[in-house]
């Protein structure tokens, strides 16, 4: 027996062998077409009458989750850029202007981060380790913007403490952001 698809009104095939030779029984479309459409909406509204989609918790698990994949990535990826943007400062390849504008933009994308961590903590979490992660995520949001602060009080004024103060905050927030990643 093999199943075929054909194009056309007969929309699936079924081929059965025996000594007489191929038996084809196929379903056709223009018949039994409005019939499947039928029988497939009602199971599907059966579904969803009947509870079997996810719980409002099991929703939130999977907001939260995916809110704390993506935020690590995005944190990991700030970091790369401050700090690219310090080097290209000192290795003049971007300006004050320039570099300021980059750190801005960042730091825009930290507070919208920032207000969603707000909103899952405030409303809660099914979980502790959910939680914690929470509340790691937004240490190390915190800690981000403290750098990008420190990097923007460089370019304002670029005195040797501007520089160990950035440096400083620099490699502390790395150092949250990968021990929330687990990464060395």
């Amino acid at each position: 027996m093999s199943l075929n698809y054909y194009k056309g009104f007969k929309a699936f095939s079924i081929r059965a062998f025996d000594n007489t030779g191929v038996k084809e029984r196929g379903i056709d479309m223009k018949k039994h077409g409005v019939l499947i459409v039928l029988v497939f909406a009602l199971s599907v509204l059966t579904l969803v009458f009947a509870g079997a989609g996810p719980t409002q918790a099991d929703n939130q698990t999977w907001c939260e989750e995916a809110y704390g994949a993506s935020t690590g990535g995005s944190l990991y990826n700030t970091q790369v850029i401050i700090g690219i943007t310090a080097d290209a400062v000192a290795t003049k390849t971007y300006d004050k202007d320039e570099a300021k504008n980059i750190i801005t933009e960042q730091k825009a994308l930290l507070d919208v981060l920032g207000d969603y961590a707000d909103k899952l903590l405030k409303q809660g979490s099914s979980n502790k380790a959910d939680l914690d992660t929470l509340k790691d995520i937004s240490a190390c949001i915190a800690k981000l913007k403290v750098t990008a602060d420190a990097l923007l009080a460089y370019l304002a004024n670029p005195t040797d403490y501007a520089v160990d103060d950035f440096q400083t905050k620099r490699e502390a927030s790395y150092a949250a952001i990968a021990k929330l990643l687990g990464i060395d």
